[in-house]
C-alpha cells in the first residue's frame, strides 16, 4: 500500500491534468453556482474530485484572462436596458433626440419608463433644442411638445415640405389640394436640395402665419461635399389604414403620446436619407408638366418664407396667372375680407423662374421683400398690379430678369420690376441688367412709387419709366437719391448674389 509521500506526486500530476483538459462552464441560478466539465478524457473519479475541489472552482483557463463576470456587476445586454437602468437622467432626452422622432412613436410604445420620460416636458424641451426648433433667446412656448408639433422639419419629422403643410390643415390625414389652413405653422427646412412636384396652396383661415424656412445649423455641423438631393414626387391618393399597417408599425405618429387624432408622423411617408449637405441653404427646385402652376399660390392669410433658394419651372404661358414661382392673389370667385387678404414675406430669400414671372402681387395682395434677389428670370422679376396691391422691397437686387424663354413660348424683353397698378416702395436696391426696363410705373392714376438711395444701372430700353407727367401718380411719385445710369456701376445689396 502506498504511503502518503508517494501519492503526492500522482495527485500534484492528476490536478495539472485537470487544469490542462477541463473545460469549465458556470451555470448560474439565483442561489448556487454549479461547475461543469465536458469533453474531457478524464476518468468519473477524476470528475468527481475536480467538482468537489474548490480550488479547481475558482479556476479560470489560462488563455481568456478575465475573471468570470459577477451577475450582479454584468453590464446591460442592450441600449435599451441601459437607457432604463444606467443611463444619466439628463442625456437620456439627448439620446432620445439623436435616435429620431420615428423611434420615439415605437419607444413610447414599449414600457411605462419610455411612455413617461416620452410625456415629460423636459424631454420635448431638450428635443427641440438638439433639432434646432428652438434657441437659447426664443421666447419659450408653454407646451414644448406643442412647439415640436407646430414646428416640423423637413426631412427629420415629414419627407416633404407639402406634407408637413398638412399639419395646419383641417384634416391633416388627407391628402386634399384645396384644403385650408386652420391653424398657424411653421416649417424648417434643413440644408439641401428638395425637388418638388407639388404646387402648394395657402389658404388659411383668420390671417394665421404660414412659415417656411430654412434651419440655421452651427459651424460645428458637419456638411458633406457630396451633392445632396431628395426627390419629392406627390401621391394625392387617399391611404387606408388596416389591422395590418396597424400591427407592423408603419403608421405611427407622435401624437400617440397625448392621444391626440391628428396625424403627426406617417412611417410610410418617411424616407431616411444620407445627409450629405453640400449647401448651408436650403433649395427648393420646383418642375412640374402641369401648365401655370407656381410653387407658392398664396390666396388668403399670411406666408414667411426665410433663407431658402427657388428655382421654378412649369409649361404655360400665363404669367399673370400661375406661370410664376410665387403667385398672390385672392381667390376671383369669393370675398376676401380686407383682414385676410393674401400677404407674403421673403428674408433672404433667391428666386428664379425658368419659364415666368418670378413674383406676381395682383388684385389687392401684398409682398414685402428684404435682403432678396430676383434674377435669371424668363420674364419679368417682380410684377404689382391691381388696385390695393402694395410692394415693399428693401435691401435687395432685381438682376438679369427678361432673359426668355424659347421652349415655353416666353419671349425675351421683359422688365425688373412692373408696377402696373398700386404702391410701392423701393430703398437701397439694386435694379440692373434686365432685359427691357429697370422700373416700369404705368397707370397714371393708380402706380405710385417711392424710390429712394437705389441703384438703376445697365438695364437694356430704359432705366426708370414713370407715369406721365401732370397726372396723379406721377404728381405722388417720390425719387430720392438714386443713381440712374446707363452705364453705372453699383454693389449688390443682398449678399445672396456674387460680384460678375
Amino acid at each position: 500500500m502506498a504511503s502518503d509521500t508517494q501519492r503526492r506526486p500522482v495527485a500534484m500530476m492528476r490536478q495539472k491534468s485537470l487544469e490542462r483538459w477541463a473545460h469549465v462552464r458556470r451555470y448560474t441560478d439565483e442561489s448556487e453556482s454549479s461547475l461543469e466539465i465536458e469533453n474531457s478524457p478524464l476518468s468519473k473519479s477524476s470528475r468527481k474530485i475536480v467538482s468537489n475541489s474548490s480550488q479547481v472552482r475558482r479556476w479560470v483557463p489560462p488563455l481568456s484572462r478575465q475573471a468570470l463576470p459577477n451577475p450582479s456587476s454584468e453590464a446591460p445586454s442592450n441600449v435599451l436596458e441601459w437607457l432604463q437602468s444606467s443611463c444619466p437622467t439628463d442625456l437620456i432626452p439627448k439620446v432620445l433626440a439623436f435616435a429620431g422622432p420615428q423611434m420615439m412613436s415605437r419607444l413610447n410604445k414599449t414600457n411605462r419608463f419610455f411612455h413617461e420620460t416620452i410625456q415629460k416636458e423636459e424631454t420635448w424641451r431638450v428635443v427641440c433644442e438638439e433639432l434646432y426648433k428652438w434657441k437659447p433667446g426664443d421666447k419659450e412656448p408653454s407646451s414644448w411638445f406643442e412647439l415640436y408639433q407646430r414646428s416640423p422639419c423637413v426631412p427629420t419629422d415629414y419627407s416633404t415640405i407639402p406634407k408637413a403643410l398638412q399639419v395646419a390643415s383641417a384634416k391633416p390625414g388627407k391628402r386634399r389640394q384645396n384644403q385650408k389652413q386652420v391653424r398657424p405653422i411653421r416649417i424648417l427646412v434643413r440644408p439641401g436640395v428638395y425637388n418638388i412636384h407639388e404646387s402648394m396652396k395657402i389658404q388659411s383661415q383668420k390671417h394665421f402665419s404660414i412659415s417656411v424656412e430654412a434651419i440655421s445649423l452651427p459651424d460645428r455641423v458637419f456638411r458633406s461635399t457630396t451633392h445632396y438631393r431628395q426627390e419629392v414626387i406627390s401621391q394625392p391618393e387617399i391611404r387606408r389604414s388596416g389591422l395590418r399597417r396597424f400591427f407592423s408599425c408603419a403608421h405611427m405618429d407622435l401624437t400617440d403620446v397625448i392621444e391626440s387624432s391628428e396625424s403627426f408622423l406617417d412611417d410610410g411617408d418617411y424616407q431616411m436619407q444620407r445627409s450629405a449637405i453640400a449647401s448651408s441653404r436650403a433649395i427648393l427646385v420646383f418642375r412640374t408638366r402641369r401648365s401655370n402652376e407656381p410653387l407658392f399660390r398664396v390666396q388668403q392669410g399670411h406666408l414667411v418664407l426665410k433663407g431658402l433658394d427657388i428655382t421654378h419651372f412649369c409649361e404655360g404661358t400665363d404669367i399673370w396667372n400661375g406661370n410664376a414661382a410665387v403667385q398672390i392673389q385672392p381667390p376671383g370667385d369669393e370675398f376676401t375680407p380686407r383682414y385676410a387678404r393674401p400677404s407674403v414675406m421673403l428674408e433672404q430669400v433667391s428666386v428664379t423662374s425658368q419659364s415666368g414671372r418670378g413674383i406676381v402681387n395682383i388684385d389687392g395682395g401684398t409682398v414685402v421683400m428684404k435682403q432678396c434677389a430676383i434674377q435669371d428670370c424668363a420674364a419679368t422679376g417682380l410684377y404689382v398690379g391691381g388696385p390695393g396691391s402694395h410692394a415693399v422691397v428693401e435691401d435687395s437686387d432685381i438682376y438679369r430678369n427678361g432673359v426668355g424663354n424659347i421652349v415655353g413660348g416666353v419671349a425675351r424683353g421683359h422688365s425688373g420690376f412692373y408696377l402696373e397698378q398700386g404702391t410701392a416702395h423701393v430703398k437701397n436696391c439694386k435694379i440692373s441688367d434686365n432685359t427691357l426696363t429697370g422700373i416700369s410705373a404705368v397707370s397714371p392714376s393708380n402706380a405710385i412709387l417711392t424710390l429712394e438711395s437705389s441703384d438703376l444701372v445697365l438695364n437694356g430700353s430704359n432705366q426708370l419709366e414713370l407715369p406721365p407727367l401732370g397726372s396723379v401718380a406721377r404728381h405722388k411719385t417720390v425719387i430720392t437719391n438714386n443713381q440712374i445710369k446707363a452705364n453705372g456701376v453699383a454693389c449688390f445689396r443682398s449678399g445672396l448674389i456674387k460680384h460678375t
